[in-house]
């Protein structure tokens, strides 16, 4: 009988394990991302941004938090965001609004039960998303005209 009862408890747990591993595994595929995404939202000059080789450095939940199916890479985060769902779209503008100050945006976050009211708008998001990492690895623009046309 204690054998039976083994037994089952260790199918239970082999098959919790398997079910947190199938819904921990990735939802978006970095194959099918774009080579290349034109930065277009916030200058009147287009930044080009190369895509693919940003994805040889970096797994996209990187880049593209709360958004890819993948737990967050940033411990801190992770703290709270146990789970990963993939959502509808990975572009960053989605969360990052463009005006960071409009009225919309503001009484959004006033209204909303959401931890985080200190989302930075898509400026902010790229700056501290992109130059953090660049300082972090050691290369990759940082200063202005890397990659603002003068």
């Amino acid at each position: 009988m204690k054998r039976a009862k083994s037994i089952s408890l260790s199918s239970i747990i082999v098959l919790v394990y398997l079910f947190i591993l199938a819904s921990a595994a990735p939802g978006m595929d970095s194959e099918d991302a774009p080579d290349d995404v034109i930065l277009d939202k916030l200058s009147s000059s287009p930044i080009p941004f190369d895509h693919q080789m940003h994805v040889s450095y970096a797994s996209c939940v990187e880049c593209h938090h709360h958004t890819t199916g993948e737990l967050p890479s940033d411990p801190i985060c992770a703290s709270c965001h146990r789970s990963a769902e993939e959502a509808d779209s990975v572009s960053c503008e989605e969360c990052h609004p463009i005006d960071r100050y409009s009225p919309a945006f503001l009484e959004d976050l006033n209204t909303t039960t959401r931890y985080h009211i200190d989302i930075p708008g898509l400026k902010g998001a790229y700056h501290l998303n992109c130059i953090h990492c660049h300082e972090a690895i050691g290369t990759g623009p940082t200063a202005c005209q890397d990659c603002h046309a003068s």
